[in-house]
């Protein structure tokens, strides 16, 4: 296939692409809609940005970096719209990836075609670009751009690879809890496996990356005396061990919109919004008490500040002591809840979050016509699950799987057993977006099923 032919492929496919998602934004109707609770108040952002950065404690910095300059040029619910625009742009640069790591192994453009087709109209994809302003597009193409890195890496063995892989896992890290300091381990690992050398030089490299990832814990325990990237640990844990309101974010929430100092004048407070202004008030008396620390900052210690409220460190702290007591002396039914999560996550398409685009109506709960199916559906995904992980895990560790090559299918299964085990055991709840990050999994595994039904037809 020439390049003058590979142009015109290009260019036919953006082009369908482009008018595909004006039918969907227009005549379908599916809007975003979404306020990211990842993001902290537009106001902070639009008018006290550094300071908002500095004492942003429940994630890492720089979604909202982003999103801050964002803010500083266009208006709440515009934002909504340049993320989708955002997104979309995201899309053709996931599919560009796809066609540059199935170039590597699949000679047949046919293939590779059919699965940048299946990822550009496929639901999950339509959903989480429309599920603005969330990072799980951008994680997706972040994740799909480390697997190229890490196979050109492996054919040419040149540290620049290395570097960008780093550089890759350092930005997810400044984005998302999950990929933390672990995954860069894992990949300074699995490259010293590829090469079987290390170099004064790869040590050096590695360690200024690890280093890197620790910037915002650091940063955390200077001003919050809690050395963590992100303050939620304790919070997470329990959805999946301890559930209950006293460990999720109901109070706060329940209190957002009123202001500390004439909330009493403004408002006519109910009894259930009274209590839980007791309840937040007296966890930021606490935080100060146990983390020796007091907070000035509006961004920290208001109620407008919600999600990044210091009160929540102090829970997420007694949060994290109650987990860990439960799982301990009652580890059977901890890993019984796991399993549960583990099953109902795999039994559902990424689309399927509780939290949906405006005007969405593919959905197995809420769709009438659909909810009938459900159980079908259910069934159906554990089943090709099962054959999904069983080609992951034979086709890594078998020398000839006959499937996919042992170094690709290594770094999926690394990739999903790292990110599912987390999400699990973190969150225990809204795992579909996490599971979206290893969608591009699903699609290489069967672009190499099609590889092989029609090189057996042959």
């Amino acid at each position: 296939m020439n390049l003058l032919k590979i142009n015109k492929l290009i260019l036919l496919y953006i082009s369908i692409f482009i008018i595909s998602r004006i039918i969907i934004f227009n005549y379908l109707n599916i809007q975003p809609s979404y306020p990211s609770g990842q993001i902290i108040s537009y106001n902070f952002l639009k008018n006290e940005l550094v300071e908002s950065l500095l004492n942003l404690h429940f994630q890492p910095f720089l979604w909202n970096l982003f999103f801050g300059f964002l803010a500083k040029l266009f208006s709440n619910d515009m934002i909504y719209f340049v993320s989708f625009l955002l997104n979309t742009t995201l899309t053709l640069a996931i599919s560009y990836y796809f066609f540059k790591v199935l170039n590597f192994y699949i000679e047949s453009k046919k293939i590779i075609l059919i699965i940048i087709i299946l990822f550009t109209f496929n639901p999950n994809t339509v959903f989480y670009e429309h599920y603005a302003p969330h990072y799980a597009h951008f994680s997706l193409f972040m994740i799909t751009q480390l697997l190229y890195f890490f196979l050109k890496f492996h054919k040419t063995r040149m540290i620049k690879f290395e570097i960008y892989s780093y550089l890759n896992l350092l930005i997810l890290s400044y984005v998302w809890v999950l990929f933390s300091f672990l995954p860069l381990i894992a990949i300074f690992l699995s490259f010293r496996f590829i090469d079987k050398k290390i170099k004064k030089e790869n040590i050096y490299i590695f360690l200024t990356f690890i280093i890197l990832t620790f910037l915002p814990h650091l940063k955390n325990k200077i001003i919050f005396n809690v050395f963590t990237a992100g303050s939620w640990t304790g919070i997470q844990l329990a959805h999946g061990s301890f559930p209950s309101v006293d460990c999720s974010l109901f109070h706060y929430q329940l209190i957002s919109d009123i202001d500390q100092k004439s909330s009493k004048n403004k408002y006519e407070l109910s009894t259930e919004q009274l209590a839980a202004k007791e309840i937040v008030d007296n966890e930021m008396r606490l935080y100060e008490i146990t983390f020796d620390r007091k907070i000035k900052s509006k961004i920290a210690n208001t109620y407008e500040s919600m999600n990044n409220n210091i009160g929540l460190i102090y829970r997420s702290k007694i949060c994290l002591d109650q987990s860990i007591k439960y799982i301990l002396a009652d580890p059977t039914s901890y890993f019984k809840k796991l399993s549960t999560f583990f099953l109902v996550s795999h039994s559902k398409f990424a689309f399927e979050h509780d939290i949906k685009p405006k005007n969405w109506i593919l959905n197995f709960n809420d769709n009438k016509k659909l909810k009938k199916y459900k159980r079908i559906k259910q069934s159906l995904l554990i089943i090709y699950m099962i054959v999904f992980y069983y080609i992951l895990i034979t086709s890594t560790f078998k020398k000839k799987s006959g499937l996919l090559p042992n170094i690709l299918a290594y770094f999926l299964l690394m990739v999903n057993l790292y990110v599912v085990l987390t999400s699990h055991i973190m969150s225990g709840y809204e795992t579909e977006r996490m599971m979206y990050t290893l969608f591009l999994s699903h699609l290489i595994v069967i672009a190499f099923v099609l590889k092989k039904l029609i090189k057996d037809e042959k």
